[in-house]
């Protein structure tokens, strides 16, 4: 008797195959998802900080904080502090007068705010659990 040669594999394997494969992506999107909310939402915390950070040198050149009059955007704020930030997940929104700001930074599905003043930032996020770095 002649064995033959089988090349190849069978439907149920394949299946198989599929299946782990779909459990292991079922398992790993979501991590992945939470994973780059966390990164976008450290991007908006340290454009905030470095945004504080320079109202804070501002003030103590010209005795006040810079009067913001509500129309700037993150790209104006560039320009104002000789800055380099970048966001297209975030909406700012900034307020504040010779004395006091306020700089909220906003996701469009709006889930969470961070918020800056002139004492310091403030957030509440689900995108995180325990202490958010």
């Amino acid at each position: 008797m002649k064995k033959e040669n089988k090349q190849g594999f069978t439907i149920l394997e394949i299946m198989i195959t599929i299946v782990i494969l779909s459990v292991i992506v079922a398992f790993t999107i979501p991590s992945f998802t939470k994973s780059i909310r966390r990164s976008q939402l450290r991007a908006a915390r340290l454009n905030l900080i470095s945004i504080h950070a320079s109202q804070r040198i501002y003030k103590a050149k010209k005795a006040n904080y810079y009067d913001f009059n509500g129309s700037e955007t993150l790209a104006s704020t560039n320009t104002i502090f000789d800055l380099n930030n970048n966001d297209d997940v975030h909406t700012y929104i900034f307020t504040g007068d010779l004395t006091s700001f306020t700089i909220i930074a906003r996701p469009a599905d709006s889930a969470y705010d961070l918020t800056i003043t002139e004492a310091a930032v403030t957030s509440g996020n689900p995108a995180c659990t325990g202490t958010c770095p």
